[in-house]
């Protein structure tokens, strides 16, 4: 130990500027203590600015390369459990044992029957041909990233691409072999790093795991999805009445959209819309492994290829790393390797075929719409890995499909549903609410994955939030060291790459109207004036320095493009997407043209001017057609 902190020291003294090394040399070898004091002040000034400028140094090559300067930290490293009395335990040797117990119950190490029956199946396996085309192993290095990133074994994937292009036939001969031997998997060692969701000072119960896998296991990891893929399709088939998103060419705003259409178009029906949600309670941890293997064994999977998804999700041992306790985990049977392409591959399983066994009762309690060739189609149930959300004309409905799919995934597959996720939401107006109020508690703004919906079909709500978080990322990047001592192309860019994202990822669903858009173009205008570091003139008012600098910043916002006409194109984009044919499987694509123009014109004609379409009177939202009409009357919303 004490040689690697010399080598530590040796390579800290290296970096250090020549003239900062001469200069505590000259304090060495200094004999007066006055004159000592004052070179120690000096070479302490000198070091700061020199850590400034290297610190700015670093932050510009980051900008330039797409990065930011702090991120959003959603982790914690771990300082110190919680025990059953409150009270912090800093005994490393009490986290391995509070550790060991709390995840080995979670992951089933004490279910002997189980571990029997998964190692009895593994064993059946290991004497069955296994074919591994030579592409699949190639597409397989091709897709994963962070190549040159070393295990903990010292091998890097990058390493092992060498290997493959070298001697393809011995490497693919190889993972054949590894992929179908249970001692070899078995042997292998996952670390992982627990961390507090909440802080770093945080109970066992809510600690999170992060599990990155060695090297070897990572491109296993990217073979197997490969070839279990096409045996899945003809598995879990779509089903029209639900929507699965979190797949290929799928993405969050199928569900946010869809939601909001919903309630959009309950709203214009009487307030005859509602839609609840829940999520799946620690799903990944909670993966019933040997009942999803005999699900595709059953469903015409290849015994062999089963089994080798099976042994990489169950046999490797993982190692619990906190401080400096190490806490191993054995013989585990329950639960997937969270992160893993195999893990996500295997948790589809569960609830896409409870999507197929059950649509066919849920329509009885779904949200009906009827597409522009008179066809129509009942909504009900929808899932983002483990979200779950389902909509109906009365809240009893949508509650009604969320407590079946539970009850299915509780019977079948062991899975059970967080207590505190359950939530529901009315359109305005509608009046029937929910049964049982305490455990499915009535809001009017909805949060999907995200976005926050409201029950009068306003985005005034997620706006709001928005702008929250965008402020908050401006001025944590701003304030990081040297950002401000960055030339302002950078400091623009660097405000475009940590505030753009959070505005990006929501806008795309809000329909377009001048309040919000005005808004929107002056929390541009004020982050923009600050970047600037302008000062007042001599002899200016503090109101004319304030109009100056805002024509300033105004001049460089309308050069490098309004924030509210990236909010209208990426609005009208989004309108061009859910219309393409093959996104008609989506939610959106079935309800954009449901009740919209012509219908609230006809209404209109009847009713003297009035739609007479509302259970209370009010002020009327913003609906998706009229905003895209709108986003399209602009003139400067061309790119």
């Amino acid at each position: 130990m004490t040689h690697f902190e010399g080598i530590w020291v040796e390579r800290r003294r290296r970096r250090l500027p020549q003239f900062l090394r001469d200069m505590y040399r000259q304090i060495a070898d200094c004999a007066d203590e006055a004159q000592r004091k004052l070179l120690q002040q000096q070479a302490w000034t000198l070091r700061k600015k020199w850590v400034m400028a290297f610190k700015t140094s670093r932050l510009r090559d980051g900008v330039i390369k797409g990065k930011v300067a702090v991120r959003s930290k959603k982790l914690h490293s771990l300082e110190s459990l919680v025990d059953d009395s409150g009270a912090p335990v800093t005994d490393y040797g009490k986290w391995e044992t509070a550790l060991t117990a709390y995840f080995g119950e979670k992951w089933g190490t004490s279910n002997i029957q189980c571990r029997a029956e998964l190692m009895q199946y593994l064993a059946r396996s290991e004497e069955l041909p296994f074919d591994l085309p030579m592409h699949v192993v190639d597409a397989a290095f091709s897709i994963i990233r962070k190549k040159r990133k070393l295990d903990g074994y010292g091998i890097s994937v990058a390493s092992l691409l060498l290997l493959w292009k070298a001697c393809p036939v011995v490497v693919r001969n190889f993972l054949a072999m590894f992929i179908t031997s249970t001692t070899m998997v078995s042997a292998m060692e996952v670390p992982g790093r627990v961390l507090g969701k909440e802080g770093p000072v945080s109970s066992v119960g809510k600690l999170r795991v992060i599990l990155p896998l060695p090297a070897l296991m990572q491109v296993v990891d990217a073979i197997l999805p490969a070839l279990i893929e096409g045996y899945l399709t003809s598995l879990l088939p779509r089903v029209p009445e639900c929507l699965v998103a979190g797949r290929p060419f799928t993405q969050v705003l199928d569900i946010a959209h869809g939601v909001q259409c919903v309630l959009e178009k309950g709203l214009d029906d009487f307030g005859c819309a509602a839609a609840a949600q829940c999520d799946i309670q620690q799903f990944y941890d909670s993966l019933p492994l040997v009942l999803i293997f005999l699900r595709m064994v059953g469903k015409g999977v290849p015994w062999g290829l089963a089994a080798a998804a099976l042994r990489h999700q169950a046999c490797p041992r993982i190692v619990l790393l906190a401080g400096a306790a190490n806490a191993p985990i054995h013989d585990r049977c329950i639960g997937g390797l969270t992160g893993s392409r195999v893990a996500g591959l295997l948790a589809r399983i569960p609830v896409e075929s409870t999507f197929v066994e059950r649509a066919h009762v849920w329509r009885k309690w779904g949200f009906p719409t009827q597409s522009k060739d008179g066809t129509w189609t009942v909504l009900c149930c929808a899932s983002y890995i483990d979200n779950c959300f389902a909509v109906s004309r009365t809240p009893a409905g949508a509650i009604s499909i969320l407590e079946d799919l539970e009850n299915v995934l509780n019977d079948k597959w062991a899975l059970t549903m967080k207590p505190t996720s359950r939530s529901l939401v009315e359109a305005k107006g509608g009046k029937r609410g929910a049964l049982d109020e305490e455990k499915w508690p009535k809001h009017e703004t909805f949060n999907v994955l995200g976005h926050w919906l409201q029950d009068s079909g306003s985005v005034r709500a997620c706006w709001t939030r928005t702008r929250k978080q965008m402020w908050g990322a401006f001025w944590a990047n701003v304030s990081a060291a040297g950002s401000m001592k960055l030339p302002l192309p950078l400091r623009l860019k660097l405000l475009l790459r940590a505030v753009m994202p959070i505005l990006d990822f929501k806008c795309s669903r809000w329909p377009p109207q001048r309040q919000i858009a005005n808004e929107l173009d002056s929390v541009q205008r004020k982050m923009v004036a600050i970047l600037l570091r302008l000062t007042p003139a001599d002899g200016e008012t503090r109101e004319q320095f304030t109009r100056r600098r805002g024509r300033a910043a105004r001049q460089l916002c309308l050069q490098g493009g309004l924030w509210s006409q990236r909010w209208f194109r990426r609005t009208l984009d989004w309108d061009t997407h859910v219309r393409r044919e093959r996104n008609g499987f989506t939610w959106s694509a079935k309800l954009v043209d449901y009740r919209a123009a012509d219908y609230l014109a006809q209404r209109r004609a009847f009713h003297h001017g009035r739609t007479a379409s509302r259970s209370q009177p009010g002020y009327v939202s913003r609906r998706w057609h009229d905003g895209i009409a709108f986003a399209r009357s602009q003139k400067t919303v061309a790119r």
